[in-house]
């Protein structure tokens, strides 16, 4: 994938934290918005998972009778893809137009490009048995042209039986299926970071007991580029 110019013209610097289900994004996004409460005069933004807008909402609904995202009974991948993805631009449309083009803004997201390129590149080539995967590669990249690349991921990972493990304790259960299909998002979020290198791409593994080494080690980074910014 080659590095491509955003069109939105606002001043921002970008990061998104990734990886599958249960690895614990969402609790880490939560941290670091704590810390950047306590800081002085930086302007940031959260972009939560799904917003509450109608969307937002509506997938919001559907998630609550099923773990991955469909419309009605069957998969419509490329019409999930750009649902999904309306929802996400809205939020980042929403919250840049509240601030001036010299205003420069912090943003930080739960999930961002690289889960359309996992997720939904490995849903539409299972369903549609896509012969030509770059093709649709490219068209998950470009549909990401207004917003640009993030400044820097964050890639969360962890062992498949500690994903499990939270899990059931979350919900009760997940199937043999599900379960392999988070096998194989993981795998692909992996071979992205190792193929990317016009923007950085963090890879942390959250074990059980760990979660505090994770952090630590996002807070050093995020001190580190707020020194700078």
């Amino acid at each position: 994938m080659k590095k491509f110019n955003k069109l939105m013209p606002y001043k921002y610097f970008w990061l998104s934290v990734e990886g599958t289900d249960a690895v614990g994004k969402t609790t880490l996004v939560k941290k670091i918005e704590a810390f950047l409460k306590r800081q002085k005069k930086i302007k940031f933004a959260i972009l939560k998972e799904f917003s509450n807008s109608k969307v937002g909402n509506l997938i919001k609904q559907i998630i609550d009778k099923e773990r991955f995202f469909h419309l009605g009974k069957a998969h419509y991948p490329f019409s999930e893809t750009l649902l999904l993805y309306t929802d996400f631009i809205y939020q980042f449309e929403q919250i840049l137009l509240k601030y001036s083009e010299k205003d420069k803004l912090f943003i930080v997201s739960d999930r961002g490009p690289y889960s359309f390129f996992t997720y939904q590149f490995l849903r539409i080539k299972d369903i549609y048995n896509i012969q030509h995967p770059n093709y649709l590669k490219d068209w998950l990249r470009y549909i990401f042209l207004p917003l640009g690349m993030p400044n820097l991921t964050i890639l969360l990972i962890s062992p498949l039986q500690d994903i499990k493990k939270r899990i059931e304790k979350r919900e009760g259960s997940i199937t043999k299926k599900d379960l392999l299909f988070i096998d194989r998002v993981q795998k692909e979020y992996l071979k992205i970071s190792e193929r990317i290198s016009y923007t950085p791409i963090l890879v942390l593994e959250n074990r059980n007991g760990k979660f505090s080494d994770v952090e630590q080690k996002t807070i050093k980074i995020i001190k580190e580029i707020l020194e700078k910014f």
